[in-house]
């Protein structure tokens, strides 16, 4: 499982990356580049919570279940549906980020007006209110059991995955 805290933890850092508010030009490309990012680690820890979920994974993780963390099979089943919402937030409002950042390139200014503005505030709030919702905040303590756990080996990482190259680190 810790590889897919490691994209976790990626994402929490890219998501903290986006700004309230398109100030400049300079915004438009790293925000561009945030959400590309976003969407590919929110794609690839989709594949790895799709994989923990076949019998063979379920099996492993409930038999590495960790003693001193009591109910280990439900904290587990609770933390991917959490993950789930959390992917289900993702996948629904950055295609919906990226149409704003397209609609304010057409416009050809970044300058606050209500026009671009207001959409991308709004839409900035709603997702972040969403990832409020799904569960994920003031869990850092509960989850460091998980964070350690390997159930995939390399091997079931590149069927999974394809390209290791995020997480080589993880893997030495």
């Amino acid at each position: 499982m810790k590889h897919t805290f490691w994209y976790i933890d990626e994402l929490m850092k890219l998501l903290a990356k986006i700004p309230g508010q398109l100030k400049s030009d300079d915004d438009l490309g790293k925000v561009e580049r945030i959400l590309n990012k976003i969407q590919e680690y929110n794609w690839k820890l989709g594949k790895l919570i799709d994989a923990h979920k076949t019998p063979e994974h379920l099996n492993r993780l409930h038999f590495c279940h960790v003693d001193n963390i009591p109910n280990w099979a439900g904290k587990v089943d609770d933390h991917f549906r959490k993950l789930d919402a959390l992917m289900r937030v993702l996948y629904e409002d950055i295609p919906k980020l990226k149409a704003i950042l397209q609609e304010v390139r057409k416009e050809g200014s970044t300058r606050q007006n209500p026009k671009n503005s207001n959409p991308w505030s709004s839409k900035v709030a709603d997702m972040s209110m969403g990832m409020v919702m799904a569960g994920f905040h003031h869990e850092e303590e509960d989850m460091e059991e998980f964070r350690r756990a390997e159930i995939f080996e390399r091997k079931h990482l590149e069927e999974i995955l394809g390209d290791l190259s995020d997480i080589e680190e993880l893997l030495k």
